[in-house]
């Protein structure tokens, strides 16, 4: 989790070896949290471990035992950075290992990233609380509501995306990418196109961005603008309409 992201590469994959450590409120700079010391991790990771991976006699939801898995790790905080992102990492983890595949495509560390101030105030009423992991448990169920909306969105989106671009599959010699970039050409005659948003929009190798675009400039849709040596943009042709008349959609 922290590989080449740490300043001392030492500190990489281990708990950490003192008590120089505080949470810190990114707003005002105060502490809120001092973890347990750092001669208590081994006994609090162990029990942490057998939490998750022992059913116990007292059945808790999965999803409230995801929750307090990533509050623990955060509380415990037993590295010397990158708690949180191994914090929320545990969270998938258990979601899938408790058949909650959907979970895999939920953006739970954006919504957290952008409710930061909710996200630290849910740990530190907790912890002014007496620990009482009600207000976490809350907070993150509410985060995941609304990662799930934010993804059937996303979903509606490209639903609707292929089947506006379904009309352009028609074409022959037209695959799905090439329909969709149609689309988005016919939709906004300025856009620009190169090689690089391609891969990253269909996640592509160059090869097949490349072949698609001059598939595209073949077929008379697209015009190649030569950047430098090495370098083309993709515009829209002066022929568009004309050729898309023929194709009668």
């Amino acid at each position: 989790m922290s590989n080449k992201t740490l300043d001392d590469i030492e500190d990489e994959g281990k708990f950490r070896d003192n008590n120089e450590i505080h949470v810190i409120n990114h707003i005002d700079s105060e502490i809120v949290h001092i973890p347990p010391t750092n001669d208590e991790l081994e006994k609090l990771i162990n029990d942490l471990c057998f939490f998750f991976n022992n059913d116990t006699k007292d059945f808790t939801h999965p999803i409230i035992k995801g929750c307090i898995i990533h509050f623990m790790v955060g509380w415990i905080h037993p590295f010397t950075d990158g708690n949180g992102r191994t914090a929320r990492a545990l969270f998938y983890w258990y979601m899938l290992k408790k058949g909650y595949w959907l979970t895999e495509y939920l953006s739970i560390s954006r919504i957290i990233k952008d409710t930061k101030n909710q996200y630290e105030k849910a740990y530190l009423y907790s912890e002014n609380d007496e620990n009482d992991l009600s207000y976490f448990i809350t907070y993150h169920i509410r985060t995941m509501e609304k990662a799930y909306e934010a993804l059937k969105e996303y979903i509606n989106r490209k639903q609707k995306e292929v089947f506006q671009a379904a009309k352009f599959m028609k074409i022959p010699l037209v695959n799905e990418r090439m329909a969709q970039i149609l689309k988005i050409v016919n939709d906004d005659p300025d856009r620009i196109f190169n090689t690089k948003e391609i891969e990253s929009r269909f996640n592509i190798s160059n090869f097949t961005a490349r072949s698609d675009l001059k598939a595209l400039v073949d077929l008379g849709f697209l015009e190649a603008i030569q950047v430098n040596k090495k370098k083309q943009n993709f515009i829209k042709s002066k022929k568009f309409e004309e050729i898309l008349k023929k194709q009668k959609l």
